[in-house]
């Protein structure tokens, strides 16, 4: 089974790069002093399919290569790490 061309990892990077720079990093500041992450934050992940960033391919995922799954972490990171920190913590469910 073959992802999809915005699957591959040149394009969920991109659009990745996309909602750090236009959603995440403008509310940086406001959600490290919130008690909570927006939940447009979360949803917007999902929406993009980055919720099965490691995910395997035959269960809908994207199976993302190590390198690959870094630079996608540290795009989401520097627009927002606490956005960032709590998305990444669901990637801890997902089986390879």
């Amino acid at each position: 089974m073959t992802p999809p061309p915005d699957a591959r990892p040149a394009g969920v990077l991109a659009r990745a790069s996309r909602i750090a720079d236009d959603v995440l990093f403008p509310t940086a500041i406001a959600t490290d002093r919130s008690t909570i992450v927006p939940r447009a934050h979360l949803d917007v992940l999902a929406n993009a399919g980055l919720y099965g960033a490691a995910g395997p391919i035959e269960h809908h995922g994207l199976d993302l290569p190590y390198d690959q799954m870094a630079s996608l972490v540290e795009l989401l990171a520097g627009g927002c790490l606490t956005t960032a920190f709590v998305w990444l913590q669901h990637h801890g469910l997902v089986p390879r």
